[in-house]
């Protein structure tokens, strides 16, 4: 006889929260993606002192997303208490991804 697995309300939202995650990562790749493909063309045909500059704060834009990747993998590898603490990493990751994606538009801009 099969045995049925039932989700605690908590397994339901850990489940949900990292789709969530999952689908937000891939967006904000592709939005870095997207930015990156900008700014290399517009360097291209006009080098300036500037370049480096968006250069480093891609670099580390390319950071904070390894770094929220990271938090995301820990998440879903964890559970119970833990798994509260790791979305507050997690969460905090997002922002400054965010705030490194903001800053280079705001360069480019």
């Amino acid at each position: 006889m099969a045995t049925k697995t039932t989700k605690t309300p908590m397994t339901q939202e850990r489940s949900a929260y990292t789709r969530q995650a999952e689908a937000k990562l891939e967006e904000t790749q592709a939005r870095l993606d997207g930015v990156k493909a900008k700014i290399e063309s517009a360097l291209a045909s006009q080098p300036s002192q500037a370049s480096e500059r968006l250069e480093n704060a891609v670099k580390q834009a390319e950071a904070h997303l390894a770094t929220a990747a990271q938090r995301l993998e820990s998440l879903r590898a964890t559970g119970g208490e833990s798994w509260e603490e790791l979305k507050t990493g997690l969460e905090n990751a997002w922002e400054d991804l965010y705030q490194s994606i903001k800053k280079i538009v705001a360069r480019f801009s």
